[in-house]
């Protein structure tokens, strides 16, 4: 298929922000180069790419490599320290601030994970958190909203469950 000096075009721009997003999501990239361009962009214009199909890449790259006839290429992820007020930070957000700010912010949504598995910043342990002797008064001050998304902290759980088993909730 002969393409348009305009249609090379688009497809270069396509395939350098389909190669972005893959490099972002932590998935198998190609080289940038001419040839592996060449190679991607006729396999993939048959698969839809000249009508914006971003897929069409996809299975471009997965055919060409399984064929051996071009290599992918990982990003080895690099995992950022969690910052010592990152609690604070999250208690200080409404629970729909929290849930926007999980759905916007890929690099917070994995600190947030983490964090929720019961991961601390560096220099803290577990029994740094505040909430591991959490009382009876403590639990009845604490708005509804919160205390379901502190609940989502392994050692508040835990300090909840203790107040369940000794009867005072």
């Amino acid at each position: 298929m002969e393409l348009t000096e305009t249609q090379r075009q688009e497809l270069r721009i396509m395939f350098n922000a389909w190669r972005a997003i893959e490099m972002i999501e932590g998935r198998g990239y190609p080289a940038k180069d001419d040839s592996t361009f060449q190679q991607l962009a006729e396999r993939a214009t048959r698969y839809g790419a000249l009508s914006g199909a971003m897929s069409a890449w996809t299975r471009a790259a997965k055919e060409l490599s399984d064929e051996g006839v071009i290599k992918l290429k990982r990003r080895a992820p690099q995992a950022q320290p969690i910052p010592a007020d990152f609690e604070q930070q999250v208690n200080r957000m409404s629970s729909t601030g929290l849930r926007t700010k999980l759905n916007r912010d890929a690099v917070f949504a994995e600190l947030f994970g983490r964090w929720s598995a019961g991961e601390r910043p560096e220099g803290t342990t577990a029994t740094d958190d505040p909430y591991v002797d959490l009382t009876k008064a403590q639990w009845h001050a604490l708005p509804p909203n919160t205390a379901a998304r502190l609940m989502t902290n392994p050692q508040f759980r835990k300090a909840v469950d203790r107040l369940i088993a000794a009867g005072h909730i």
